[in-house]
């Protein structure tokens, strides 16, 4: 699935590929919602309403293990996108005292992901050793092709991924 990191830029190298597959996906999340928005209003609308997701266990102490946020929020007349489908239907599986998804939410979500895979929002591309790709978290989505890895762990794909908080980064929405 597409999706964002919990930081303000996520950067990625590759150390060696994959046997096959393993290409990489970006998208621009606020060209899709953009095209969300002239399409379903309504559906738009469900994106920019907080809803739950897992922290995945990777809370604090004196954390609860889900937090609320929008998936699409604007600030100073900024959009901005978080989008972590599998955490949210996570929450949904493991929290008992959390608000359900509507079926409009769903309906969202759905509508959703097919602009985010549209041909014009989304580019793939094989990263070679040595690429390094650099993506602003809150507006480009990123995700990968299923790969088979070699055999010979020597020879296995290896990336390394890097989380980046801009110094002097925009404001974020407030339910964020």
């Amino acid at each position: 699935d597409f999706h964002s990191d919990g930081s303000d830029i996520v950067g990625l190298i590759c150390i060696k590929q994959a046997e096959s597959g393993g290409n990489s996906m970006i998208t621009h999340s606020i060209q899709a919602f953009h095209r969300l928005q002239q399409e379903r209003p309504d559906l738009a609308e469900c994106l920019m309403k907080p809803v739950v997701f897992s922290r995945q266990g990777e809370q604090a102490s004196d954390e609860p293990p889900y937090y609320r946020a929008s998936i699409v929020g604007e600030k100073n007349g900024q959009l901005f996108c978080r989008y972590i489908r599998n955490h949210i239907n996570s929450a949904q599986l493991s929290f008992d005292d959390i608000e359900r998804l509507t079926p409009l939410q769903i309906e969202a979500m759905d509508r959703f992901d097919q602009w985010l895979q549209h041909p014009e929002l989304c580019f793939h591309m094989r990263l070679e050793p040595g690429d390094i790709q650099l993506l602003n978290n809150h507006a480009v989505l990123h995700s990968r092709t299923e790969y088979v890895d070699f055999p010979d762990p020597a020879e296995r794909r290896h990336l390394l991924r890097l989380w980046l908080s801009s110094y002097q980064g925009p404001a974020l929405p407030d339910n964020w």
